[in-house]
């Protein structure tokens, strides 16, 4: 039961999350973008709505790995997708979408791994997410 509800509560975020990475119309700059942010704002919202149920289910996501996992590897899919899209459309350059999709991940983990929900609220978080989204993005253009 507690997978169950753990893979239920890593689920709420995902249809936004996952329709930035569907969308093919933005360019995958824009969509990169688009998609980090809005899986900052669905990470900060799930907390803002209810911190204690949130701190519940960082315990539970903690006790049922699997589930994080797949959420994790979902996740990273998706950038995948959009890392690739832009490969695909010349907007940028790298040899392997996977390894930079989850170098992309870890690079924004302050900004989605609920170990930082603290600092989500904290003034300048958004400027911040902004500045390295623009840096990752910047790094990925094809020269």
């Amino acid at each position: 039961m507690r997978e169950a509800v753990t893979r239920r509560w890593l689920g709420r975020a995902r249809e936004d999350i996952a329709a930035v990475a569907a969308d093919t119309r933005p360019a995958p700059p824009e969509r990169l973008r688009t998609w980090l942010t809005t899986l900052f704002a669905a990470k900060r919202k799930l907390l803002s709505e209810d911190p204690e149920l949130f701190a519940t289910y960082r315990v539970l996501a903690a006790e049922h790995s699997d589930a994080a996992a797949d959420h994790v590897a979902d996740l990273i899919e998706q950038l995948r997708a959009i890392i690739a899209d832009g490969v695909a459309g010349g907007d940028f350059t790298c040899a392997d979408p996977a390894a930079t999709a989850r170098t992309v991940f870890n690079a924004t983990m302050a900004y989605h791994h609920p170990a930082h929900a603290p600092e989500w609220q904290a003034p300048g978080a958004e400027a911040a997410l902004e500045s390295v989204c623009a840096l990752l993005i910047n790094g990925l253009r094809s020269r």
